[in-house]
């Protein structure tokens, strides 16, 4: 936790807006379902 947000490792995207794009989400999920979780 901190002013700086943990980027995904595959994406590069900021965590907080891969649950905000649908479109970036729907990737994620197909890939690793694991990921729904977080």
């Amino acid at each position: 936790m901190g002013s700086s947000r943990p980027q995904s490792p595959k994406t590069g995207l900021p965590i907080g807006k891969e649950h905000r794009d649908p479109s970036s989400y729907k990737v994620k999920t197909s890939e690793q379902p694991t990921e729904e979780k977080l």
